[in-house]
């Protein structure tokens, strides 16, 4: 959910800006990859194709260069979520935010918005502590924007700093209480324990969307997997079902389906739907999800040619600098039973975010199937402790986010 959760936070608003004096612009820019027909939908391709022309045109004509850059790598962002193609976008939007934050006649309107967005990239890119200090930056220049505070509170959560976390997400409900923020509500609350609350506001955070956007979609398919690890299955597929009836194909919601079809025991119709989505968008995670099956059904050889596109699809996105060394060594982990180069590979991420809780976990649990009780009950216990910070802010009264 982490990674998939954190692939969602870059919705940031244009600011308009009047023209920028003219200069030397790049002579090549980045191509917008033609998305898979399945999830073209309609007028929202030919939108999004229009934009990224218009702003092409723009740089080109030397109007508007910076916002348009900066346009252009929300653009992009938006594009890695929607098409898995990570490699691709992520590199592109970081290019084109760099060519925007070298104008030397940026407005501060527009600096913030530069840094918001790069903040947004790093946190895709799993960049975090990175992000972090940008998002930092970004705040000193406008500390009244709900979506800065949203950036905020996904890095803070991911380098497990939870009370911190806490605090930039109840300032974003207070300045904007809408979809983006009341999402972050209910992750915050899942990472501390609270299921029954996360639920009420991602539900909160559906009500709130347009139907048939993808922003709406993704916050419905977390509405399901929340329902899904509460053991409610019915209610997993229902809403998975009635997201495919306003999004139709939409490869999350398909893959979703299959996996709650596989826990159900309808494996046939649960394979094809993980197929189905493999074949939409290059996610990992559907990948995973399918060369998982075919490992405890004992189809090896389906199995292991599974696990060796993952490996390669892995290597392809930290090549193009996202850093997945805690899903690399889940995948040692879970497809390879190769549990010492599992840990070598939480070891590196545990490097970085220390304190965060789905780091722990991963490495409890390989511990714990490698016999090392002792080093499982360390990391373990440093759950346990980060999950008092429910605690330390029901003491401070933490009005938004609902956790007093």
């Amino acid at each position: 959910m982490t990674r998939l959760f954190i692939s969602f936070i870059l919705l940031v608003t244009a600011f308009a800006c009047g023209t920028q004096p003219k200069t030397a612009v790049a002579p090549q820019l980045p191509e917008l990859l033609q998305r898979p027909e399945a999830i073209r939908y309609g007028t929202e391709w030919d939108q999004v194709q229009n934009q990224y022309a218009a702003y092409i045109n723009n740089i080109r004509q030397e109007k508007h260069i910076a916002e348009s850059y900066f346009n252009l790598a929300a653009l992009f962002t938006t594009e890695a979520r929607v098409t898995g193609e990570h490699g691709h976008y992520y590199p592109a939007a970081l290019q084109m935010i760099e060519l925007g934050m070298a104008r030397e006649d940026l407005t501060e309107d527009l600096r913030f918005y530069g840094l918001a967005t790069k903040a947004g990239v790093q946190m895709s890119q799993h960049e975090f502590r990175q992000a972090l200090e940008t998002a930092q930056v970004a705040i000193r220049i406008n500390g009244h924007n709900a979506m800065i505070y949203g950036v905020l509170a996904d890095a803070y959560v991911e380098l497990g700093d939870y009370a911190n976390a806490i605090k930039a997400v109840d300032q974003m409900v207070s300045i904007r209480p809408d979809l983006r923020s009341y999402s972050r509500v209910s992750y915050i609350r899942e990472n501390l324990g609270r299921g029954e609350d996360a639920i009420t506001a991602m539900q909160m955070a559906v009500d709130a969307g347009a139907p048939g956007s993808e922003e709406k979609a993704w916050c419905m398919l977390q509405l399901a997997g929340l329902y899904q690890r509460k053991g409610d299955l019915e209610t997993a597929t229902s809403i998975s079902e009635a997201i495919l009836a306003e999004r139709p194909d939409y490869p999350f919601a398909i893959a979703q389906l299959g996996r709650l079809k596989i826990q159900m025991k309808d494996t046939t119709a649960g394979v094809k739907m993980l197929e189905k989505a493999c074949s939409i968008i290059p996610e990992v995670s559907f990948y995973v999800d399918l060369a998982r099956y075919h490992k405890e059904a004992g189809h090896i050889a389906k199995a292991d040619s599974l696990s060796q596109t993952i490996l390669t699809m892995i290597d392809g996105d930290m090549r193009s600098g996202h850093i997945m060394d805690l899903e690399l060594g889940r995948v040692y982990a879970e497809l390879f039973d190769n549990y010492p180069k599992a840990i070598q590979l939480m070891q590196i991420e545990y490097q970085r975010r220390p304190e965060n809780i789905e780091v722990n976990k991963a490495m409890a649990e390989v511990y714990a199937k490698m016999g090392d009780q002792a080093n499982a009950e360390l990391h373990l216990a440093k759950v346990r402790r980060l999950h008092q910070v429910d605690e330390l802010m029901s003491a401070n009264q933490v009005q938004y986010a609902g956790l007093k």
